[in-house]
């Protein structure tokens, strides 16, 4: 018997589709994505505009009606919070049909995300869920607890995250220096100058090293003025944007990779990315993949947010143990990827509709207790 799977989102991202790819690709399943955004001119330019290379993606941002119908004739669906109208879920919660939630954490600006009317909007969602087949899959560390927060369930739910394209094969060569690279926009929440401080640092404590810092944005420019306070001009190299196979070669010539974001960080993808080179990671705590993917102590370190002394004590620490880290790096790949995702996501709707009720079939990973 064939399922229709329909996942509801604004947009597909590169961080999603290989997930969507497996579930498209099992015969047992009839999988649609379905657009609900009209999408920007920045996504555009980021890449995301899949619309005539995708066979499973239905953009029906100016379509609200075919939402609903979509949604009415699916056996699952997994939707974001906000991406479509409320009351596409509360009809599917109301004649307990299979629904679910898919979100990163909710309070990325803290309490006074209390006055968005979204957030009341799933607040009575989370209400009408009690006893019914909704659940929950948690892109991110701090996503389960922001949603019982508001009423959601407890015990419902599930481990999740973002699964990029895997690396194609590391080449790593030593060196005596600890090559840092950072990736991302260069905005306020992922805090680029924080970058400068811990080469201050280095500086201070005399440690070899040489950062990799690829991004354009906004902050660029304070950041570039603040690398002409360092001793060693040199030490930092400003790569503005590059295509994403550029960004691998210096992913996988790299010790280890820095993430400086904020609460903000729903998830941060270039974490998998990583890893999947074969590269630790260094990463402040409120970060969403903290404790999901980045595990302290075996694939790279967690330090307290904009703490410039322990995120040096860190690097110091990939250094001494960088065999182990890199080799636990590429363990957590194997386990964190879009192939072991989308099984385990089949094989618990398979188990949900035999049981009529919650199973934690997996102690680890995707899927898994959160």
């Amino acid at each position: 018997m064939i399922m229709r799977i329909v996942f509801f989102s604004a947009f597909i991202s590169p961080h999603v589709k290989p997930f969507c790819d497996c579930l498209y690709k099992r015969e047992e399943v009839d999988f649609v994505y379905v657009q609900t955004m009209v999408l920007s001119e920045e996504r555009r330019r980021m890449g995301y505009d899949y619309a005539e290379k995708i066979p499973y993606l239905i953009d029906l941002s100016s379509n609200k009606k075919q939402q609903y119908k979509m949604a009415e004739e699916a056996d699952c669906v997994i939707i974001n919070t906000g991406s479509a109208d409320s009351n596409i879920v509360k009809r599917r919660i109301i004649e307990n049909k299979l629904t679910f939630f898919c979100n990163e954490r909710l309070f990325k600006k803290g309490i006074v995300k209390f006055a968005d009317p979204k957030l009341w909007k799933q607040f009575f969602l989370n209400q009408k869920a009690h006893g019914k087949n909704t659940y929950l899959l948690c892109l991110g560390n701090f996503v389960c607890k922001d949603f019982e927060s508001i009423g959601f369930e407890s015990g419902k739910s599930f481990k999740f995250g973002y699964f990029p394209e895997e690396s194609k094969g590391a080449v790593y060569t030593e060196s005596e220096k600890i090559r840092i690279i950072w990736v991302g926009r260069m905005i306020g929440w992922k805090q680029p100058e924080i970058v400068i401080e811990v080469a201050k640092e280095l500086e201070k404590n005399k440690i070899n090293f040489e950062i990799n810092m690829i991004g354009d944005g906004p902050l660029f420019d304070r950041v570039r003025q603040k690398c002409e306070l360092l001793n060693d001009r040199n030490a930092v190299h400003l790569l503005k944007m590059l295509p994403n196979d550029e960004v691998r070669k210096y992913m996988e010539q790299s010790d280890v990779l820095l993430m400086t974001s904020n609460r903000q960080e729903g998830w941060g993808a270039v974490a998998n990315e990583a890893l999947s080179a074969g590269t630790p990671v260094v990463a402040f705590e409120m970060i969403g993949a903290c404790h999901y993917i980045i595990v302290d102590g075996f694939n790279g370190y967690i330090c307290r947010e904009n703490d410039i002394k322990s995120v040096v004590t860190c690097l110091k620490k990939v250094k001494s143990n960088y065999s182990m880290l890199r080799t636990n790096a590429c363990k957590t790949i194997e386990l964190w990827n879009a192939k072991i995702a989308a099984s385990r996501f089949l094989t618990l709707i398979e188990r949900m509709q035999e049981l009529s009720q919650v199973e934690y079939y997996f102690k680890s990973g995707p899927l898994s207790k959160a």
